[in-house]
């Protein structure tokens, strides 16, 4: 199987804490609802809820880290090669 979408595809590790520290963490972000249509001009695209400090989405895995403190997005491969 080729590893090809694993190298352009980006992910940001999941917590490695508690459920409950995931929980606080996601409460330290200040949520949003975002109209996408409007932010960019293109018809039907919808809405996200997003931190309007670090702007991370609130339904990825960044939201379990602490505001501002998500790690940058690595590629997949490498993610799946530390398991």
């Amino acid at each position: 199987m080729s590893r090809f979408w694993g190298r352009i595809m980006k992910m940001v590790p999941p917590f490695k804490g508690s459920r409950e520290d995931a929980e606080k963490n996601f409460l330290t972000h200040t949520w949003r609802t975002v109209d996408l249509e409007q932010r960019f001009g293109i018809p039907n695209l919808g809405k996200v809820v997003e931190c309007s400090v670090c702007s991370v989405l609130s339904e990825t895995t960044s939201a379990e880290w602490p505001c501002g403190e998500a790690p940058a997005p690595i590629n997949f491969n490498d993610i799946a090669d530390s398991y």
